[in-house]
């Protein structure tokens, strides 16, 4: 919820085919502080409110401007541009209730840009039984047949305000949501620090884990719970460890979303002997103390940060590229939901297009 992320992709589309051709310039504009308190006070909702379309319309002016900003870094044209995929805000994920919000208004950002948008990425998911997420695996599986990714296997892993990991071998292709990332350690920041998360984990870098804590952390149901599987934001909280220093605290929360993390590549690699490489992604790659409670728990892994990837993959535009992805699969036709994904009975095309 710290901003608003836009990437130019270049693609190449046939009869029923889609491959990536280039990727390009990427930006980030971080939102106000009203508007990221306003969205905080409408997470979790589950029907529309004066309150939640307040929020939309003032998220549909950062999205139009990111679209606007980026045009304009990249020296193009609306008139440049066929689709725009816009993934939106998400502020309540249940699928157990078959229920996934996205705020993020696509007619409206088409008529301010005058360029085709595709939007509301999960529902299509979530009606024929899926859990609606992850969706950017299709993507990473793209992006390994381009080239922009090393030998497989390997995991994709992106840290946001949960995590969740993508396999990818040669014939597979299977992901689910991990854990929580980012999101319990920037909520104990903003409540207990007044800050908005803790830059580079230089906090929790200075704390000690309480390794009780992370003990009784991972007997969560959830982590003995088969995939497909996905989360809410806030189905993981900090709870646990209100009673703790702030670096102690923070460190607590790191080595906990480190402890989902590994449980899961150490489960795929039972499956898959030969996986050892994880691909970081997401905020949560930035995090030191996060990655150093990583490299405690895998030690074995090798370890190969997605920024330092040949052809300059960059780590912060990878989720934007991913729904710009989604749009051009969309037009093409082409499934971006799976059984092995998302739990979906039969692949689903994603998302809905709205001309200006």
């Amino acid at each position: 919820m710290d901003g608003v992320d836009a990437a130019l992709l270049y693609a190449d589309i046939g009869d029923g085919v889609a491959e990536i051709a280039a990727l390009g310039t990427h930006l980030e504009i971080a939102f106000d502080a009203a508007l990221r308190r306003d969205m905080t006070a409408v997470l979790g909702m589950e029907q529309p409110s004066a309150a939640s379309r307040a929020v939309e319309s003032r998220l549909g002016a950062y999205y139009a401007l990111a679209v606007q900003e980026l045009l304009q870094k990249a020296a193009l044209s609306s008139e440049d541009i066929d689709i725009i995929g816009l993934h939106g805000q998400t502020i309540t994920h249940r699928p157990e209730k078959s229920l996934t919000w996205q705020l993020g208004d696509g007619a409206a950002l088409a008529q301010q840009t005058g360029i085709p948008v595709v939007y509301d990425f999960r529902q299509n998911d979530i009606r024929h039984g899926g859990q609606g997420a992850p969706l950017a695996p299709v993507f990473h599986q793209a992006l390994a047949q381009a080239g922009y990714l090393p030998a497989l296997p390997l995991v994709v892993l992106n840290i946001g305000g949960v995590s969740n990991i993508t396999l990818l071998t040669e014939t597979t292709m299977r992901a689910y949501d991990s854990g929580p990332g980012n999101g319990p350690m920037d909520d104990y920041a903003r409540e207990f620090l007044g800050m908005d998360f803790d830059q580079d984990g230089a906090i929790a870098l200075s704390g000690h884990a309480d390794r009780g804590i992370v003990e009784q952390f991972l007997r969560h149901p959830y982590f003995a719970q088969p995939a497909p599987k996905s989360l809410d934001r806030r189905d993981f909280d900090h709870g646990a460890v209100q009673h703790l220093t702030p670096p102690d605290a923070l460190r607590t929360l790191c080595a906990c979303s480190a402890g989902g993390i590994a449980h899961a590549i150490m489960a795929e690699r039972r499956q898959v002997p030969e996986l050892q490489r994880i691909l970081f992604a997401g905020g949560g790659r930035h995090n030191q103390a996060l990655l150093h409670e990583l490299c405690t728990v895998l030690p074995e892994m090798e370890m190969t940060m997605i920024d330092v990837l040949a052809k300059s993959l960059n780590g912060d535009a990878l989720e934007a590229w991913a729904f710009a992805w989604l749009a051009v699969l969309n037009r093409a036709e082409i499934p971006a939901s799976f059984p092995t994904t998302t739990g979906v009975r039969t692949p689903r095309i994603a998302g809905v297009f709205v001309a200006p």
